[in-house]
């Protein structure tokens, strides 16, 4: 699945990018659903690893907030 979420800034935002690639997550900055300025995209998210993820998020910036989370068709049709 993809997870998009918000954070403070642009610090916050870099300083997020740089943790999720150095625990091996493909981030990328930017969302599909808004055009918010500090936005990130997490690729291929686990079900298992959401809850994790997005804690990992949260410790690494306090005000990130979940802007939306988006199944593969191919697993909401399995």
């Amino acid at each position: 699945m993809v997870l998009e979420m918000s954070v403070s800034d642009v610090r916050a935002k870099r300083r997020v990018l740089v943790l999720l690639h150095e625990l091996g997550w493909s981030a990328e900055s930017g969302s599909v659903r808004t055009a918010h300025p500090f936005s990130i995209v997490v690729n291929d998210v686990p079900d298992a690893d959401l809850a994790t993820l997005r804690r990992v998020i949260a410790t690494a910036d306090p005000g990130a907030t979940t802007i939306g989370i988006t199944r593969p068709v191919a697993a909401v049709a399995a």
